[in-house]
């Protein structure tokens, strides 16, 4: 099958056209990764055309060799896209890899065309792969190019010989049937130009923009362009958090999480052998859909909100604790910082006071507090609130490194202030699984020194005058 009007065999044009195609696939997917168009096309475009019109003046290759330089070529326009996108995240400058591999890519088709010894213009082949980078556009295309181009490019210069004609065929066929069933993680996000790492998964729900990023190995996890947590040091939040309140409680047997969707505190809660049944009450149902299924999240919190031990409870959690009167020997409320008067809800004196109610005696509450650090009035502001409720109050705090200081409140019910300390400084944790927190860590982050704020300068949250919003936005979040 030739273009007899000018001399050139069905094959070169299949690959000319898959080389465009394929250019135009790593230059988008490049231009994807960066928030500038790094990747301009023109230079590019003739940095390759230069690898193949040299490597068509000074290689000469025949035989065997040449086959297998055919086959390079149809690897890298079938999998180059593919490993450049898996490789982005582990390696700095992919931006170079990526040429590289596509003047291998020019280079190869040269040296391919021109051990076939059947009459082929550089010109057209070029002209070609220009046709070829305009209109593949879409991935579309290259899933219709690449099977083709595949096919013809092994099959159409052997053709008079059907034995050889039909091992490279077959060669050929399997080579696209690979590329058929490899899984398909080549997905793009918008929110990509926001992130330096590359982007895993991203989702929007009522209460967030969930994204995913990964950079060596490791993921964050952002709500709203705001990093929460990561894989590096999940635990410097999640161990300070959980694991002191459960050593104070007597005998925790029956938790209640409000928030706390993404599971990883309910990770944590488990490592507590006395722990018979766990109450989640989500505030964001569709984050803690998909912190049930989607597997970064599910290799952090190992399956935790699969485990027999919880029950979740969907509905209005101020109702909820209304009812279950006495019911809990542990409240922990993991809840989104109070950025607004709705969110606000779950830091007011009368929350705190439905908490209180939903406690056994000696029950305890803790609650997340934002940082003590960058947001310092909110901090305390919560605290105080915490004890207008009519618990004895303990801030912690800790260096996450990842999100910087963060604080959480412990509230005791039926216990004074001195025997909440005097409890907190004896906690030893050597029958728990932590990968940070021990007796040492315990004392570190129950020190706080003087406090930065006149602690009499503010007032407590309530319902009918929020103010805790005020204060966390007034904080000193950006520099």
């Amino acid at each position: 099958m030739t273009f007899r009007a000018v001399g050139i065999p069905a094959c070169y044009l299949f690959a000319a056209l898959l080389l465009g195609t394929t250019l135009r696939q790593q230059i988008h997917l490049l231009n994807y990764f960066y928030e500038y168009k790094l990747a301009d096309w023109i230079p590019v475009f003739i940095i390759f055309l230069s690898a193949f019109l040299l490597s068509v003046k000074y290689i000469q290759t025949q035989g065997i060799p040449a086959l297998i330089v055919g086959f390079l070529f149809l690897s890298i326009a079938l999998y180059g896209s593919n490993l450049i996108f898996s490789l982005y995240g582990y390696i700095d400058w992919v931006n170079i890899l990526s040429y590289f591999m596509l003047s291998c890519l020019a280079a190869s088709l040269a040296i391919f065309i021109k051990s076939r010894a059947l009459p082929f213009s550089p010109v057209f082949i070029s002209l070609t792969s220009a046709l070829g980078f305009w209109i593949g556009l879409t991935a579309s295309f290259a899933w219709l190019a690449l099977p083709i181009a595949a096919l013809y490019l092994l099959f159409d210069p052997l053709y008079r010989h059907w034995k050889k004609s039909a091992l490279w065929l077959a060669l050929s066929l399997l080579m696209v049937f690979v590329y058929v069933r490899i899984p398909d993680d080549y997905r793009m996000y918008k929110s990509q130009k926001k992130y330096y790492d590359k982007v895993l998964y991203s989702a929007q729900t009522p209460y967030h923009q969930i994204d995913i990023t990964t950079w060596k190995g490791n993921e964050w996890f952002y709500y709203d362009n705001i990093n929460q947590f990561s894989s590096i040091d999940y635990s410097l939040y999640y161990e300070p958090m959980v694991h002191p309140a459960m050593k104070i409680s007597p005998f925790p047997k029956k938790i209640l999480v409000v928030g706390g969707e993404n599971g990883l505190l309910i990770k944590e809660i488990l490592k507590h052998r006395t722990v018979e049944q766990i109450v989640l009450a989500p505030i964001d149902t569709a984050l803690l859909n998909i912190s049930s299924k989607q597997k970064w999240f599910t290799n952090l919190n190992e399956n935790a909100l699969q485990s027999n031990k919880l029950v979740i409870e969907n509905g209005e959690v101020f109702r909820l604790l209304a009812t279950d009167s006495a019911q809990y020997d542990v409240i922990f409320v993991d809840v989104p910082d109070p950025v607004d008067i709705e969110l606000s809800q779950y830091y007011t004196v009368e929350f705190y006071k439905l908490c209180g109610g939903a406690l056994k005696n000696n029950g305890l509450l803790v609650t997340q507090a934002g940082s003590p650090y960058l947001a310092t009035v909110a901090f305390y502001t919560i605290q105080h609130t915490v004890e207008a409720a009519g618990f004895s109050a303990l801030p912690l705090h800790n260096q996450v490194l990842t999100i910087g200081e963060w604080g959480w409140i412990i509230g005791a019910k039926g216990i004074s202030h001195h025997e909440l300390n005097k409890k907190a400084g004896q906690c030893t944790f050597e029958d728990i699984d932590t990968r940070w927190l021990n007796h040492e860590g315990m004392q570190m982050i129950m020190s706080f020194g003087k406090p930065p704020v006149r602690m009499d300068s503010f007032e407590i949250n309530t319902l009918k005058k929020p103010v805790i919003h005020e204060y966390y936005k007034s904080g000193t979040w950006t520099f």
